[in-house]
């Protein structure tokens, strides 16, 4: 079996390295074991985020069976390409601020809290987008009405 280097280091990916761990349990759910499908798309932490992304972006999000699928949905929705880039914005700010929440929990740091998830992602992701599209006018209240209407 070869393990890629690109796999985040959650604790199956950690054991399959050769570390020894006290527990393979996700650090956030404390039910199943953290691989990477469990911690981005099962948690069910992390599903609650999931569902107020789509609440926000009123677009049908449907349960990932793995990672893979996240890009297959973004590429699959009928959107204009604007909308699609703030859609793969949106996703990757929630990634690393899920992987953000976990490693609060894993190192014991109390600074990144489970409620900071999708306000942080709200903020990050409109910076990154605003910083690439200047030229246009991303109107911030209408970004937190519904992001698919802001560019």
């Amino acid at each position: 079996m070869t393990i890629k280097n690109t796999l985040p280091p959650t604790k199956i990916n950690l054991l399959l390295r050769g570390i020894n761990l006290e527990s393979t349990v996700c650090s956030l759910s404390d039910r199943h074991d953290e691989d990477e499908v469990h911690l981005f798309c099962d948690c069910d932490t992390n599903m609650q985020i999931w569902d107020k992304i789509r609440q926000w972006t009123n677009l049908q999000i449907p349960h990932w069976l793995i990672i893979d699928d996240i890009w297959l949905w973004v590429d699959g929705i009928p959107i204009t390409s604007r909308q699609r880039t703030i859609i793969r914005v949106i996703v990757i700010a929630t990634l690393l601020n899920i992987w953000r929440l976990h490693n609060s929990y894993v190192f014991k740091d109390s600074k990144f809290k489970k409620s900071h998830v999708f306000d942080s992602k709200v903020v990050l992701a409109f910076n990154w987008l605003y910083s690439r599209f200047c030229k246009s006018s991303i109107n911030w209240t209408v970004w937190l009405q519904n992001p698919m209407n802001a560019l």
